[in-house]
């Protein structure tokens, strides 16, 4: 972190095991220890599965429960014109305690009806990288299934949606020919 030369406004982090919440804890440390005025939000399977196990943690500022793309961007674009964000499936300390009290968080808010929607993500800035990494394609979300050992249907929702094949092939061409993967 010392080498970085910008300081972010917000921190996005994605939690997706339970294994990692003790290097959680320690990278939320250390990011507010360097960026003390960063805001962090904390999201993924696992915030979403019990948000109370990390609602305590001092150096999180919101924990977004659901899928995050909308949060987030709501998060980003009422930040920059300095007012809070209410919106659904978004939570800042003062919400935490309400919502760890009542347990009630509407998850079905915070789901997208279409994927098709989400913009192809700009790869270009792993360039410099690319030929060295394995790229995932989202072509679909949700689950229908329940199973007990699983927390994807919290986070993307009981009902299958899948991507435009159209779209999909797309990403792929642009993969192949901008970035030769």
């Amino acid at each position: 972190l010392k080498a970085v030369k910008i300081v972010p406004n917000l921190c996005a982090i994605s939690l997706s095991f339970n294994a990692n919440g003790e290097s959680y804890i320690e990278l939320t440390q250390l990011l507010k220890e360097y960026w003390p005025k960063t805001r962090i939000v904390i999201g993924g399977p696992v915030i979403t599965g019990d948000p109370a196990l990390f609602a305590s943690d001092d150096n999180v500022d919101y924990l977004c429960l659901g899928e995050g793309e909308i949060p987030l961007k709501e998060l980003i674009q009422n930040l920059l014109v300095g007012k809070e964000p209410s919106c659904s499936g978004l939570y800042g300390r003062t919400e935490l305690s309400d919502l760890i009290k009542t347990g009630n968080h509407p998850l079905s808010a915070a789901q997208m009806q279409s994927i098709d929607s989400l913009p192809i993500p700009d790869y270009s800035l792993l360039e410099d990288r690319a030929g060295d990494y394995q790229f995932g394609i989202i072509t679909s979300r949700g689950c229908p299934n329940r199973c007990s050992y699983c927390s994807h249907s919290l986070v993307a929702g009981k009902r299958l949606r899948f991507r435009d094949a159209e779209q999909v092939l797309r990403e792929i061409d642009l993969l192949r020919s901008e970035f030769n993967i």
